[in-house]
C-alpha cells in the first residue's frame, strides 16, 4: 500500500504517554496493489493508544478498481474472512455461528500480582528524591526492588472470561428493523481462520486453520450495525488484537461481495 500524497499527512505524539494522533488536511490517495485498488480516502480522526494497544479511525472512502487479476481476488477473499466488516455482516444475518464466529463475555480485573497504588507512590517519591538529588548510583531497598520487579513483570489488569460462547441476543439489540451492538464489558470474539490459495486456476481452502483472536469495547454505548459490516461511530468503538490490525491496507469497499 503506497499513500501517494503523504506529505499532507500531520502527526501529533505524545511520547510519554505513547499517543498518536494523524490529521490530512488533503484527501489522501492511496495506492492498494495487493488488493487492485485505488482509494480517495478523506481522514477525519485517527488516534493510536500503543500502551494500551488500541487506535481508532474515522473517515470516507471511494474505491476505484484498478485489476480483477485472480491473485487481487484471492487477496481481498483472505482479507475479508475473520475481518471486522465479516464480523459484522455475519451479526446483522445472526448467523455467527454458522460463519464461525465464537463471542465471550470477558472483562479486565485487576491483577494481584500488580503493586498498588500506595505501593507505586513509594516508588515514584523514592526516585522522585534521587532524581532531585542527582544520585548517579541508585540502590533500591529490597522492598522498593520487589515493587519495581512486580511493575515491570506484571500488566495492570488481567483479561477473565465470564462466559463463552454467548449468543447474538446477549450483546445486541432488534429495534424497527435495526440492529444495535449494546454491551457493558468486553467482547473476545474468536475466529478460526483458513486461508484461500489458488490451485489449477480455482480457489481452494486451506486444510488448516490459524487461530484470531480480538477485543471489542462497546463501553455501554449503542451502535448500530448495518448489513454493509460497519457500525455507526467507528471512531468511538476501541478495537484490540486482529481487528485493530485491519487497517486501511485491508480495508475493502462496502459493496465488497466475497469471491469477486
Amino acid at each position: 500500500m503506497k499513500i501517494k500524497n503523504q506529505r499532507t499527512l500531520k502527526f501529533s505524539y505524545d511520547k510519554k504517554n505513547k499517543f498518536l494522533k494523524v490529521k490530512a488536511p488533503k484527501t489522501l490517495i492511496i495506492e492498494n496493489k495487493n488488493l487492485g485498488y485505488s482509494i480517495q480516502y478523506n481522514l477525519i480522526n485517527f488516534e493510536a493508544d500503543f500502551k494500551n494497544r488500541t487506535n481508532s479511525y474515522l473517515g470516507t472512502s471511494f474505491f476505484k478498481e484498478t485489476s480483477n487479476k485472480k491473485e487481487y481476488i484471492l487477496n481481498r477473499m483472505n482479507a475479508y474472512k475473520g475481518s471486522l466488516m465479516h464480523f459484522f455482516r455475519s451479526l446483522y444475518k445472526n448467523e455467527l455461528e454458522k460463519d464461525g464466529f465464537i463471542v465471550n463475555h470477558a472483562k479486565r480485573i485487576p491483577n494481584p500480582q500488580y503493586p498498588t497504588a500506595a505501593e507505586l507512590q513509594k516508588l515514584e517519591d523514592y526516585m522522585s528524591f534521587v532524581r532531585t538529588q542527582k544520585i548517579m548510583n541508585v540502590n533500591l531497598s529490597p522492598e522498593l526492588e520487589d515493587i519495581s520487579q512486580r511493575r515491570s513483570k506484571n500488566s495492570q489488569f488481567v483479561m477473565a472470561i465470564l462466559k463463552t460462547k454467548i449468543k447474538e441476543s446477549d450483546f445486541t439489540k432488534r429495534r424497527e428493523g435495526k440492529l444495535f451492538l449494546d454491551f457493558d464489558d468486553l467482547l473476545m470474539v474468536n475466529y478460526q481462520k483458513y486461508y484461500y490459495k489458488i490451485k489449477k486456476g480455482d480457489f481452494v481452502k486451506s486444510a488448516n486453520a490459524v487461530s484470531q483472536s480480538s477485543i471489542i469495547h462497546p463501553e455501554a454505548t449503542e451502535f448500530e450495525i448495518f448489513p454493509e459490516g460497519i457500525c455507526s461511530e467507528p471512531d468511538l468503538l476501541i478495537l484490540e488484537e486482529n481487528f485493530s490490525s485491519q487497517k486501511v491496507s485491508k480495508m475493502l469497499p462496502l459493496d465488497y461481495q466475497f469471491g469477486n
